[in-house]
Parts: structure tokens; sequence; C-alpha cells
């Protein structure tokens, strides 16, 4: 029988977590040094200049599709318990 690694599992995802969250932060941060006018971002609205706004905006789509899809698009598409049967 294969031992198993249930007690490195969470550590090992917190790990990788925290990774991805201080690289998230670093690139958000890493937006602020392009505020020079040297550095053009090619931007159709003013909004798309401001620094960090892909990120704000991702997120909040991000949130607003999960929201979107659990409060309206499943009670449409769910079945009763005993629907097949």
């Amino acid at each position: 029988m294969a031992q198993s690694n249930s007690p490195k599992k969470p550590k090992s995802v917190k790990i990788i977590l925290n990774g991805l969250f201080i690289l998230c932060g670093f690139i958000f941060l890493l937006d602020f040094l392009f505020l020079s006018e040297k550095f053009d971002k090619h931007a159709i609205y003013e909004w798309e200049n401001w620094p960090g706004f892909y990120a704000v905006f991702g997120f909040v789509a991000c949130v607003l599709l999960v929201l979107i899809s659990k409060y309206i698009l499943r009670p449409l598409v769910k079945r009763d318990e005993d629907y097949y049967e």
C-alpha cells in the first residue's frame, strides 16, 4: 500500500499560492515603473494608462463571471435531482 502524502500537500499548496500572490503583486508594482512619458502603452482610452488598470479590470471581470454563472446561469440549466430516474 502506498504511503499518503497528505501532510505535505497543504504545505506545498500554500507555498505555491504565496508564490503566485507575490508574483502578481510584483507585476502590479512593475506597472508603476512605466509611468514615464518615454513608455507608451498605445492606449485608446485614457483609463488604460492608469497603473494597474488591467490587473483590476481582470480581477473584477473574473469575479463578475463567477457571480453571474452562479446566481443567474446555474438556476437556468440546473436539473432536478431525480431528473434521470
